[in-house]
């Protein structure tokens, strides 16, 4: 009783003051800067250059939301959403999302929202996996500030506000804030981060609590937090169990490299101990998760494909022997594939942003490789072990399972991609003026090279 007052109290409120979509979408832009503003000093970044770097980045990314929005009724979708195939791709996930939640918010305003639990309501209607959480919070948005979709896309961009500045951190434990604020500018150019800023898709926020613990483990293990260390390896093993329950593979691998990062240089007795239990305790956890969700323990009937799990391969041959899993895979998580553009349908921005993200990969990530030649700090060779572990066996496991790998999903590991490519540029300015003339000379060259080469 006393939740369905309270319940109701929110929704009057919501009909006198925050009703007026564009009252609401005016607050919550400028909701995006205030939160900028306290997690900068909650950091306690000081870089002048990077926050207003940031507030170009925020401004970027509200205009495009406003654009995608009208270019999408202009496309015949009335709602704003993209629904079916349009150009070379189906889109559903964003329409699913927006509407799923609605059905989950009108329970809940009924107050059958417990039928939504026990099965009241038909499973093709309500998707009761992995997406849950993401509709049951738009639900509980809808209640509170309607069913507006750009405050919903607002809300959802500012878990990018957040993961930009773990990431420009992140970087500045192996580049000067020069070259951090490069990887940060670069990784919002990437078309495929674009598209799910501006778009109702939940991957920013799989990003955020990616970034999150990765922070907590990067940044935290280069200070004296011995405190502090107790709690925050608590956080990190929640933070691991969050992004298991959302994404299995990437929250299985991103917690094991992650303490393969920690354990590089810390080898004593004491602490192999102590990561022992660490890692008994997150396989226990993350793997009870992925049983509890009818995946088998650490998600091995997905790996083995037991239980009829059936896999959404479009060429099953590029996964048909393991020496051919891993080159595809290699291949895809350096090179993006081929971009298709020969008929790219220009009028969806969406469509642009999905079709031309592999020619990013390929300009800024397959460089990557030239940081072998170059000698490197034992800090920085921490980053670039746990950049290509995390990396190379998140694309595997994605390969085995699509035999390809859309581009929203490149965005849990390209920031550590990133931050290689920023160590690249650090070391090519401490060459000769002539030596790195022929590298920009090079570096055109190959980017011809690669839009000729890797279009079609």
């Amino acid at each position: 009783m006393i939740f369905h007052r309270v319940l109701h109290l929110l929704l009057q409120f919501k009909k006198i003051y925050i009703r007026y979509n564009i009252l609401q979408n005016i607050l919550l832009i400028m909701a995006c800067f205030t939160l900028n503003n306290y997690i900068f000093k909650k950091l306690k970044i000081e870089d002048i250059k990077f926050y207003l770097l940031t507030i170009f980045i925020i401004i970027f990314n509200l205009s495009l939301i406003y654009i995608a929005y009208c270019n999408a009724k202009k496309l015949g979708f009335s709602d704003g959403l993209l629904y079916g195939q349009v150009g070379n791709n189906l889109y559903y996930d964003s329409y699913g999302y927006y509407y799923q939640s609605k059905i989950v918010s009108d329970l809940w305003k009924n107050r059958n929202f417990i039928s939504y639990f026990t099965g009241g309501i038909e499973k093709k209607y309500i998707d009761r996996g992995i997406y849950n959480y993401f509709i049951l919070w738009n639900s509980l948005l809808n209640i509170l500030f309607g069913n507006d979709l750009n405050s919903l896309i607002i809300i959802k961009y500012q878990f990018s506000i957040i993961s930009n500045l773990f990431l420009y951190k992140i970087s500045n434990e192996f580049l000067q804030p020069k070259y951090s604020r490069i990887v940060v500018l670069l990784m919002n150019l990437y078309p495929g981060f674009i598209y799910i800023n501006i778009d109702l898709m939940r991957d920013n926020i799989i990003l955020f609590l990616i970034l999150f613990a990765s922070y907590l483990v990067i940044v935290n293990n280069n200070q004296d937090n011995k405190n502090n260390e107790f709690k925050i390896w608590k956080l990190f093993i929640f933070l691991i169990g969050i992004i298991t329950y959302i994404r299995i593979y990437i929250g299985i691998l991103l917690g094991l490299t992650l303490i393969i990062y920690y354990l590089y240089d810390k080898l004593s007795l004491k602490k192999i101990i102590q990561l022992i239990i660490l890692i008994i305790a997150i396989i226990f956890i993350v793997g009870k998760i992925t049983e509890f969700m009818g995946y088998g323990f650490l998600a091995v009937n997905i790996l083995s494909n037991k239980e009829n799990i059936e896999l959404g391969r479009w060429q099953p041959y590029k996964a048909n022997s393991p020496i051919k899993l891993i080159l595809w895979s290699l291949y895809f998580v350096f090179t993006g594939g081929r971009a298709n553009i020969s008929n790219i349908y220009i009028n969806s921005l969406f469509e642009i942003l999905n079709t031309i993200s592999p020619i990013f990969i390929i300009i800024f990530i397959m460089p990557t490789f030239l940081i072998f030649l170059f000698k490197n700090k034992k800090q920085n060779k921490k980053i670039i072990l746990f950049s290509f572990l995390y990396s190379s066996a998140s694309a595997i496991v994605v390969f085995y399972y699509f035999t390809g790998i859309i581009p929203r999903l490149y965005i849990c590991w390209l920031w550590t991609q990133l931050i290689i490519f920023g160590m690249v540029l650090e070391n090519i300015t401490k060459l000769s003026k002539n030596i790195k003339l022929i590298c920009k000379i090079e570096y055109i060259i190959f980017i011809i090279f690669c839009v000729t080469i890797f279009t079609k």
